[in-house]
């Protein structure tokens, strides 16, 4: 799929399929992120691809947000150290990783994060 077509079709999505996705696929999206512009070339991001389904179900009741998380065959969680641009560093990550699920026909939503109460708690998943 090219690359506007992936624009147009990416939604959010928070219902999906009973069923796994496959270890390519995630790689291929988390690959995504590790491609994004980064202020500096300081690429401050770790990417944490969680997929067991107690953990989904631990972060989807810390999120407020994201409770559809428990019922997704994965998780990508961006996590962004501390620099001064951190928060569009971790964003052009998220927003690569976003358009990548699309493309390979995955859906996806993007569960904000930053400078939430939960996201200390987030890390220990």
């Amino acid at each position: 799929m090219e690359l506007s077509e992936a624009i147009k079709i990416r939604r959010s999505i928070r219902s999906y399929l009973d069923k796994p996705l496959p270890r390519d696929t995630l790689e291929k999206i988390v690959d995504a992120g590790r491609f994004a512009p980064t202020a500096r070339g300081v690429e401050p991001w770790e990417f944490v691809v969680v997929a067991e389904r107690e953990k989904l179900k631990k972060i989807a009741g810390l999120a407020e947000n994201g409770r559809f998380i428990a019922d997704a065959a994965a998780c990508i969680a961006v996590f962004a150290s501390d620099t001064k641009y951190y928060l569009e560093d971790g964003c052009a990550a998220t927003e690569n990783i976003l358009l990548a699920a699309a493309g390979l026909g995955v859906g996806s939503c993007w569960v904000a994060g930053d400078k939430k109460p939960y996201a200390g708690e987030i890390g220990v998943y």
